[in-house]
């Protein structure tokens, strides 16, 4: 099944160069405080993503290493070292010095033959999963504090564990350790990676035997291989496991990984983590700037017991895919935007994303929350976003009317008029999912049905594309005594999934699949939004989008059915699955 959507963009190298000069003059020039912590962790995390993908432009079948590579490396650790000063906050002018030394580097790899193009991956870890180098800094200190290395080789797994490889760095040099570094890119199928390297990468690492190998990445995953496949390429050059240290993102006991090859390893190894709610919740530094008399964890589907009776009426919700979510009683918030200074309810807190990330959302936030339609957005600091805590209850399925109806043609109508973005998923891209989930969740009998959709191709792009809300289901919905109110609304236009940015259909969709509306309905619905819209022809790609979003959600259940296994969450979304499958099978008949 295809549920994720790869996010990447093309970049001219040298211009890109250019950028991430602009970002070094941003972070010299910053004062102490918050405003140079994030300008140092925009350019560590900018950084570390350029350096990913000229390495890999450099090296595409195996990692090498030659001058362009090296300086990437020392630049990334300068990158490192600058967010270490900027958190830390020994030498308030530190940092000055580093940036001068890294703006040398980057002229200096504008000066070599380089490809003329690379391809940006989004960092996953810093846009949607709260990945934080700053508990990869203090997983390091707490290896210096217990072992007391003098040197260390410091592998980072490409793509992310090249900017968390140079903050642990940094960590461990500012603690007297003396610190090698290289990445390496864990190659093949995501269930089974490989490490490929030359002989000069392979003679260096087995130049430095004796000191500890440690390995930064986001995860494990589902398969443990990332990981994996680094210590087994370290074996084989003969680095004994008991000079290795991992340095993942949580520590799950590994029983559950695919990989056999990866279970054992893990299990040998010494890993080090750092605890998010111990750096950023019990020490205050998460509910800064406001005024609350506690924060309720309600991460995971944890918001459900508020708001539910049982759980049997819970809808399903895979955690593994929920952001990190916090609720400041009685607070509110003492930074700018919407909420500056308003006494508010309460306050949700909601991972949206470091540096870019989440700034890009948090301005779209703003712009809905001036559309009444949304709760208000009120700052966003560390990658959480304070929204407005809106009294209220979902929305049940089943009782559905006229002003809900009107709300949500309002709403998608807003969006249709507000919020124009490039079209991020092709049509060929969108039938190759719509096809391989029909095929897979259906059989290949029904697959013979999707020929018609080619003639959806010609009005794919029609209207452009727009920051879809992605998610019309009725318990994003909140009944509140103000009205009906859309939560959560901010950014599956960005997540990993589809559709990403599409066409406004998508939303239309949604909610006549999500809500089960009549013939009847349905046509109020869509005459509301053709009058409130500037689009005159979402209805010519709808049924387009009625097949697309059942072939995905689908695909969705099908995966989070199958991952949950065993749990009421996965019996919940095998029951969508069946649902999804019939209203599909009804759609293709139609075409």
């Amino acid at each position: 099944m295809i549920v994720y959507r790869k996010v990447e963009e093309w970049k001219e190298t040298l211009s890109h160069i250019d950028r991430l000069k602009s970002m070094v003059v941003e972070a010299a020039s910053a004062a102490s405080g918050d405003t140079l912590r994030e300008a140092a962790l925009d350019l560590l995390i900018e950084w570390g993503v350029f350096e990913s993908a000229l390495v890999d432009a450099i090296s595409p079948d195996e990692d090498d290493d030659n001058d362009a590579i090296a300086l990437l490396r020392r630049a990334a650790l300068l990158t490192g070292r600058i967010f270490h000063a900027s958190i830390r906050a020994v030498d308030q002018n530190g940092h000055k010095g580093l940036c001068n030394e890294l703006m040398g580097i980057a002229d200096r790899l504008k000066g070599l033959k380089l490809p003329e193009s690379v391809t940006l991956r989004e960092p996953e870890g810093y846009a949607h999963y709260g990945l934080y180098p700053e508990l990869y800094m203090k997983a390091a200190r707490r290896l210096s504090e217990e072992s007391r290395p003098t040197e260390a080789v410091c592998i980072g797994l490409r793509s992310i564990g090249t900017s968390l490889s140079a903050a642990a760095s940094a960590a461990l040099a500012a603690e007297g350790c003396s610190v090698e570094s290289l990445t390496l890119r864990p190659r093949g199928h995501p269930f089974k990676r490989y490490i490929q390297a030359s002989r000069a990468v392979s003679r260096r690492i087995q130049s430095l035997r004796g000191r500890p190998f440690l390995i930064f990445d986001e995860g494990p995953g589902l398969s443990g291989t990332s990981f994996g496949s680094a210590v087994k390429f370290l074996s084989s050059l003969g680095i004994p496991e008991k000079d290795m240290v991992l340095f993942p993102s949580w520590e799950p006991d590994g029983s559950a990984f695919f990989s056999e090859e990866a279970k054992g390893p893990w299990g040998r190894l010494r890993k080090y983590t750092a605890d998010f709610d111990s750096v950023f919740v019990k020490s205050g530094r998460l509910s800064r700037g406001l005024k609350t008399s506690g924060l309720v964890n309600i991460s995971g589907g944890g918001w459900r017991p508020y708001f539910y009776r049982s759980e049997e009426d819970y809808p399903a919700v895979n955690a593994h895919h929920e952001k990190r979510k916090y609720v400041a009683i009685g607070a509110h918030s003492e930074g700018e935007g919407e909420g500056d200074g308003r006494a508010w309810n309460g306050l949700v807190l909601r991972f949206a994303g470091l540096g870019r990330f989440g700034r890009s959302k948090y301005e779209r936030a703003l712009r809905l929350s001036a559309s009444g339609l949304t709760q208000r957005a009120a700052s966003i600091r560390d990658g959480f976003m304070a929204t407005e805590f809106v009294h209220g209850r979902p929305v049940a399925g089943t009782e559905l009317n006229q002003v809900l109806l009107d709300e949500m043609a309002r709403y998608v109508a807003f969006i249709d008029n507000n919020m124009d973005e490039r079209p991020s998923v092709s049509f060929d891209e969108m039938e190759e999912m719509i096809r391989r989930n029909t095929t897979v969740g259906l059989g290949g009998k029904w697959t013979e049905r999707l020929s018609a959709l080619s003639r959806f191709r010609p009005s794919f792009n029609e209207n452009g594309a727009r920051s879809v809300d992605g998610r019309m289901l009725p318990n994003e919905w909140l009944l509140t005594p103000r009205g009906y109110v859309k939560a959560d609304s901010f950014d599956h236009h960005a997540d990993q999934f589809f559709p990403r940015c599409q066409d406004i259909a998508w939303d239309l969709a949604g909610a006549i699949i999500e809500f089960n509306l009549s013939p009847m309905e349905e046509d109020y619905f869509l005459s509301r939004f053709l009058r409130l819209s500037r689009d005159r022809s979402a209805l010519k790609r709808l049924q387009f989008y009625k097949t697309a979003y059942l072939a995905y959600r689908l695909g969705y259940s099908a995966f989070s059915a199958e991952e949950l296994k065993g749990t009421k969450d996965g019996e919940k979304f095998k029951a969508l699955n069946g649902r999804y499958s019939l209203r599909l099978k009804h759609e293709l008949l139609a075409l």
